[in-house]
């Protein structure tokens, strides 16, 4: 299946087979079957992930107003749906439009997940790194504490902590703080190794920049080894 390709990370092949799926669905099961709704949205998802931001958003342009039709607004596939596009927005480059789907989506999980659903957490999470692109650190920082006071209760939450705390970081790197951006990259780097897809890469070259600025080039010179290694 295209969900158990993906977690192989091999999102264009997923993206195709999914593709296939979302393009037959209407014909077999009909264009408002919550079948055909979810594997829509997969699709867009799968979209977003291998760079089409714009074939996902007009995907779930369409697909977000028939779900709240089909189901209802507190339903829980209509939050998934404004943060794969939110994810979308933010890739455009549209930035207000990707905050106010990431706040809705958020919205939309306050009533209907408990606050120690790990589904709260990624909500925060994704709202926060939006924040971050668009330079608003403070409501960023504010979007990262709620996602690691989530992480800190969810089940299997532990996983997630690593990649907060270097957002975190570079927040503070962001703010002209080194000292904390040092402090909250070398927590994360403690776990690393629970932390998936590229996100190792964008923590190491965190932490070169970070000597860069410090003139600590022996520090950063096998780190630098390191990320051409994974980048390859």
């Amino acid at each position: 299946t295209a969900g158990a390709v993906a977690r192989l990370g091999r999102y264009e092949q997923a993206a195709e087979m999914s593709g296939e799926v979302a393009k037959l669905s209407p014909t077999v099961q009909g264009e408002r079957h919550p079948n055909t709704i979810i594997r829509t949205t997969n699709y867009a998802n799968y979209l977003e992930r291998t760079g089409h931001p714009e074939k996902a958003r007009d995907l779930l342009d369409g697909n977000i107003p028939l779900g709240i039709s089909v189901w209802q607004r507190e339903h829980y596939h209509i939050p998934h749906m404004h943060h794969i596009r939110g994810n979308a927005y933010r890739e455009i480059g549209d930035f207000e439009a990707s905050i106010r789907d990431h706040r809705e989506g958020i919205a939309i999980s306050a009533d209907i997940w408990p606050d120690d659903d790990y589904r709260r957490g990624t909500a925060w999470h994704s709202l926060g790194t939006t924040l971050v692109a668009s330079g608003r650190f403070e409501e960023a920082t504010d979007a990262f504490d709620k996602a690691l006071a989530n992480a800190e209760i969810a089940e299997g939450g532990a996983r997630r902590i690593p990649t907060i705390r270097y957002w975190q970081g570079l927040i503070a790197y962001r703010n002209g703080d080194l000292e904390t951006a040092d402090s909250l990259y070398s927590e994360a780097a403690e776990e690393i190794d629970v932390m998936r897809g590229i996100a190792p890469l964008m923590l190491k070259s965190a932490r070169v920049r970070l000597w860069m600025d410090r003139k600590a080039f022996d520090q950063a010179r096998p780190y630098v080894e390191e990320i051409i290694a994974l980048d390859d």
